[in-house]
């Protein structure tokens, strides 16, 4: 740390590895003394500028160390003493607390506590954390939604936005050098109309009951459950009689048996035997039908109840977001998220090849569930399955964990889709395709500079499982060096070199003289001038004749009965005869209207 010296100032520092940089202005300078929490160090500086200090860590001690500071020159005179403070913090912020919410709408305004229920959609949450600490709230899906600096008596409120249903929230309070503390208790919360105070004709659904099988619980809209038979339940006026509708996908709705609120305004229904599939469920109490709750029914065994990893999180460096299966990243914690039964416990196993770790989670009662590798993981390629304890192993989720800068983007291939050189351009050949497909790997979500001769040609986002891919704008015909980078050219970057020709190559022709002529070709010539795949991609040598409506073609040393035809081919417009040797490499295409000895044969 480079700080300039000054009497009567605080210094804060999270940890005892703390150095001083001093850039004194006199030249003849011969020690330096510091006075550290009263223990006397004597620091030869002659002819050392800048003069960097390193506080003792057997001495630094947590909370208040006295520092003072001068020089003495060579002459032995003392310079003027600094004199400061400085503060070691490494302890964390104590753990905060929601206390509770204040609600001000309706005619039911009051504080309400954890597990409660408010029909403010804008309710503002209230509790304790270290005073001056930054508060930061999050859901129940680790979504951070709000914050606030705790005053200097350690109160704060944070308000938020709210729809109908149930919420959990939980916060962390971080101090000024950065640390950080543990999780708060959840605090739960229900948004909706107050019970015995619901408008006429409003019923929700808040949640569905799952009692069979061996996780059992709650269940909030979206959840996967083996239970056919759910029961809902919500709220209602007070002895209104609730309709309720459900559906199989999105087929027709079907009325269900009616249900009844009770004095407080509650109401249960169980369902009918539901076949496995994704159902929506809805009720109203004589007026509209309330928001679709929704729940995926599957048998037991099945797969649907299979616990699954659907992404990867990467919260770590220049390149963020989310993460799919063979996914490159310099995120070493990357948090895994994916579905399974509700309320149930997942087992993750991971490995790289060489160590292999195990450890569970808890899916909540929406199907969902989130876990973080702690500690870090390693350099490598790292696998990673979920199961449940009445299923088989998920497909392995597969991430490539690199540090930090330490992998440049590759190109994989460069594709050439025009006819007759379709496929992969090797480095060192030629194209005919002037709007090349490249494709290639690197970190997730980075961008990545593709240089042609090294001026920047295009760019691209890598995907979310590592793979990028682009056409390149219209290249010029001529000699070409590809090259990619996270950043500006350089010559040590490694290319893919070809040459663009997009010329087609002449044809054997004949000049139309006002009437028929007769010319010759012989096998020689159609051996050295005809090319493989020209017209037709088979990988034969093939030479093309054209002419005029008449034109005779004579063969040299050409046994008509070696060549069989296989039919015909339009190129730009013109309709060819082709024939083929019967030694399988050779092929001659003779425009039609050209007589020749074949025609006989």
């Amino acid at each position: 740390m480079t700080m300039q010296i000054n009497n009567a100032l605080e210094y804060w520092t999270s940890t005892n590895e703390w150095s001083i940089t001093l850039t004194p202005t006199e030249t003849d300078l011969e020690f330096l003394w510091v006075y550290f929490n009263n223990v006397e160090i004597k620091v030869p500086v002659a002819g050392q500028n800048p003069i960097i200090w390193s506080a003792p860590k057997d001495l630094f001690k947590e909370g208040v160390n006295s520092v003072s500071m001068r020089f003495d020159d060579f002459a032995k005179n003392p310079g003027v003493t600094s004199v400061f403070n400085l503060n070691l913090d490494t302890t964390a912020p104590i753990k905060p607390r929601i206390l509770f919410t204040t609600d001000d709408v309706g005619s039911n305004t009051a504080i309400v506590g954890p597990n409660g229920r408010t029909d403010d959609q804008s309710p503002v949450l209230n509790g304790l954390a270290e005073p001056k600490s930054l508060v930061t709230l999050y859901n129940a899906q680790d979504e951070v939604i709000g914050s606030a600096i705790a005053d200097g008596n350690g109160l704060w409120q944070i308000e938020v936005e709210l729809a109908d249903g149930e919420h959990g929230f939980y916060v962390t309070a971080e101090d000024a050098l950065g640390n950080v503390s543990v999780e708060s208790d959840a605090f739960n919360l229900v948004v909706g109309p107050d019970l015995g105070n619901t408008p006429p004709g409003v019923a929700l659904i808040t949640h569905a009951e799952d009692d069979v099988g061996a996780s059992t619980g709650e269940l909030r809209s979206g959840a996967i459950t083996d239970d056919t038979r759910p029961q809902l339940h919500g709220t209602a006026q007070a002895d209104s009689t609730i309709n309720i509708q459900y559906r199989n996908g999105d087929g027709e709705w079907i009325d269900g048996v009616a249900a009844v609120a009770n004095a407080s305004g509650e109401w249960s229904w169980t369902a009918p035997e539901l076949e496995a599939g994704n159902w929506e469920f809805r009720a109203n109490a004589g007026g509209s039908w309330s928001q679709p709750f929704g729940l995926e029914i599957a048998t037991a065994g099945s797969d649907a109840l299979k616990a699954a990893i659907s992404q990867a999180e990467d919260n770590f460096g220049e390149y963020t977001g989310p993460l799919l299966s063979g996914a490159i990243t310099d995120d070493a914690t990357p948090t895994l998220s994916g579905r399974a039964e509700a309320n149930t416990t997942v087992i993750i196993r991971w490995n790289d090849g060489n160590d292999f770790f195990s450890t569970t989670v808890q899916a909540d009662a929406s199907s969902n569930w989130q876990w973080t590798p702690d500690p870090a993981l390693a350099p490598g390629k790292w696998d990673f399955a979920t199961k449940t304890s009445s299923n088989t192993w998920s497909t392995p989720f597969t991430l490539d964990i690199i540090a930090p800068d330490s992998q440049a983007p590759l190109m994989t291939d460069v594709y050439d889709d025009v006819i007759q050189k379709v496929g992969t351009v090797a480095s060192g050949t030629e194209t005919n395709d002037n709007e090349l497909l490249l494709s290639g790997r690197g970190e997730a979500n980075s961008l990545v500079y593709i240089y042609d001769n090294e001026v920047l040609l295009t760019s691209v986002t890598v995907g979310q499982d590592g793979n990028w891919q682009v056409t390149t704008p219209e290249l010029k015909d001529g000699d070409h060096s590809l090259a990619v980078s996270h950043g500006d050219y350089n010559s040590s970057l490694a290319s893919w070199d070809f040459e663009v020709d997009t010329l087609p190559p002449p044809d054997f022709e004949i000049d139309s003289m006002g009437s028929a002529r007769t010319f010759s070709l012989s096998y020689e010539e159609i051996v050295a001038d005809g090319q493989k795949s020209l017209w037709i991609d088979n990988d034969k040598r093939q030479f093309k004749v054209d002419g005029n409506e008449g034109d005779v073609l004579e063969l040299e040393n050409l046994t008509p009965q070696e060549w069989l035809s296989m039919g015909e081919v339009t190129i730009a417009g013109t309709q060819y005869d082709v024939w083929s040797h019967q030694g399988g490499e050779t092929e001659l295409l003779i425009q039609q209207g050209i007589i020749s000895e074949l025609d006989q044969a």
